[in-house]
């Protein structure tokens, strides 16, 4: 007799603990993300002699077909890469061991939201604003190429 797939993952699900609120659905996909920082960051370490960055990105799952659904994607780079949608860069300092967040970008539907409503976003979203209109502006990608250049100098000693 054939197995019935979807019997056996509702009765994994139901058998499984499941999140209570959206809060704790939050707290789980916070610690997957942090952890998978504290991955990349732990590689870089290992890879770069002096000053690296972290780039986090986010992939729409395709194989939920109905919902937004995100993969977290992190790397450990030299230099910057372009900064996009969905996508945050930090800066590990090796001298002072600090972790520098460069940008944090949202997906296209939530800047093209706040670019239009501008006048509209409240004051606990400001920061958010800011990120999005600095992408806007191009002064990430001026970031972006000025950070490339430092490395590139530190590369030629």
């Amino acid at each position: 007799m054939e197995k019935n797939l979807y019997n056996e993952a509702k009765e994994a699900f139901l058998k499984g603990s499941k999140p209570e609120s959206v809060e704790d659905i939050y707290k789980e996909y916070a610690q997957a993300y942090r952890t998978k920082l504290d991955a990349e960051l732990t590689k870089g370490l290992k890879q770069f002699d002096g000053d690296f960055y972290i780039q986090m990105m986010f992939f729409r799952d395709k194989s939920i077909k109905f919902g937004n659904v995100y993969k977290i994607l992190g790397r450990a780079c030299r230099g910057v890469p372009t900064p996009t949608y969905l996508n945050d860069m930090y800066k590990y300092h090796r001298t002072t061991g600090k972790l520098e967040l460069l940008w944090s970008i949202p997906s296209v539907v939530e800047c093209n939201l706040m670019l239009r409503n501008r006048k509209y976003i409240k004051p606990h979203e400001y920061h958010l604003l800011k990120e999005v209109l600095n992408f806007w502006d191009g002064t990430y990608i001026r970031r972006c190429n000025e950070e490339n250049e430092l490395v590139v100098r530190r590369l030629q000693k």
